[in-house]
């Protein structure tokens, strides 16, 4: 498992978040967690300012599954990006459109600019 807030770029992970949501290869909300324990998950985004009960709860999920988590944002940015209120997580489900998040994520591109 990997935290990838070191290499964060906000700008091109709020955009991608966003494609994301429109091709429906975002998992959030009740859906997350048993997304998370039956691996469907390829990496989950979780807000910096989440409740310390809920970051235990996704990290040790993920960790259990061997699935990278992307931290760096806060929940009113994730919301934003995804067009939705009180997010603290999000997982994207598919690898290609991982990829293409990662890219951007290490780039510094923004996808809708």
């Amino acid at each position: 498992m990997t935290n990838y807030s070191n290499i964060l770029n906000k700008d091109g992970l709020l955009s991608s978040l966003g494609l994301c949501k429109r091709a429906g290869k975002l998992v959030y909300g009740d859906k997350l967690i048993p997304a998370i324990q039956n691996k469907s998950v390829k990496c989950v985004v979780l807000a910096d300012n989440a409740s310390e009960r809920t970051k235990k709860q996704i990290r040790d999920k993920a960790k259990h599954a061997k699935i990278d988590i992307v931290s760096g944002l806060t929940v009113e940015e994730i919301s934003w990006a995804i067009g939705m209120v009180q997010r603290v997580a999000v997982g994207i489900t598919d690898e290609q459109v991982l990829k293409v998040v990662m890219k951007n994520i290490e780039r510094g591109d923004g996808l809708s600019e």
